[in-house]
């Protein structure tokens, strides 16, 4: 980046400056009797440091700002920068690279799925939706949430079989059971929502459609048993994942008028 060796070389300047200054300001080995003239008022060493130290401060930072500034969505979301080991991105890094309208569109796209076909999903396609998944926001980053991957047939079709909405599970190429602490009722089952609907984008993204499924309060005791879930924490939701056998359906949506109202509630 051309401003970020600007400011580089901006500081190689000022330290050679200040390097100067020091050397100028210890003691002398021959120092003559009668100090030299000079017009400019007499500064202390210790204060000519200070001030040549703000100097070397302020033309960095004047050096850098161009490259600091805010950077257009299109620079922001390079996914070639995004490491993969774990460490935090800076504030400006996100994961996709796309024009905004392009995402939005994407997100509109995103249709429950609940008949698969007879198809795996790569590995490598699951990894990248559980990274997403991992990477789902929780309250105050307490990352609640933990995923039971099912692809055993016998398995997705007991689930499939329990109190509630999960009967596509049978159908599906994978699933993704949610489990939470149970520790918290309110917040989990915020976060548990957004887990879920992010697993379901990452899915997409590569094709792979998906539908939220619940167990009733009566099936989830047997739903931990049969994943081997111990005690207290709650198994409620339950992700079913395949390739569509058939291109989804778009629902129609109420106007946007019908659901959004400027700074107060209107009856309808």
């Amino acid at each position: 980046m051309p401003e970020f060796a600007l400011g580089v070389a901006a500081v190689v300047a000022a330290v050679d400056v200040v390097l100067a200054a020091l050397a100028a300001s210890g003691p002398a080995i021959a120092a003559p009797m009668t100090p030299p003239v000079s017009s400019e008022p007499a500064t202390a060493p210790p204060t000519r440091i200070l001030l040549i130290g703000f100097m070397l401060f302020t033309s960095f930072f004047v050096a850098m700002e161009p490259a600091w500034r805010r950077m257009p969505f299109e620079t922001m979301t390079n996914s070639a920068r995004l490491p993969s080991d774990g460490r935090l991105l800076g504030w400006n890094q996100m994961a996709v690279e796309a024009p905004p309208r392009q995402l939005t569109d994407f997100l509109r796209s995103l249709r429950a799925v609940r008949e698969f076909q007879r198809k795996p999903v790569p590995d490598d396609t699951v990894q990248d939706i559980l990274e997403v998944a991992r990477w789902s926001g929780s309250a105050s980053n307490r990352q609640f949430g933990q995923i039971i991957l099912v692809r055993q047939r016998a398995t997705l079709e007991a689930l499939g079989s329990l109190p509630g909405y999960a009967g596509h599970l049978r159908g599906a190429a994978l699933a993704m059971v949610l489990v939470m602490p149970g520790e918290w009722l309110e917040g989990e089952t915020f976060d548990e929502g957004r887990l879920a609907e992010r697993i379901m984008l990452g899915a997409w993204a590569h094709g792979v459609g998906s539908s939220i499924g619940w167990f009733a309060p009566e099936g989830r005791d047997k739903a931990k048993r049969i994943l081997g879930v111990p005690g207290k924490p709650v198994v409620r939701t339950a992700i079913s994942l395949g390739y569509p056998a058939r291109a989804p359906r778009r629902g129609l949506r109420k106007p946007i008028n019908d659901l959004v109202f400027e700074e107060r509630y209107r009856a309808s």
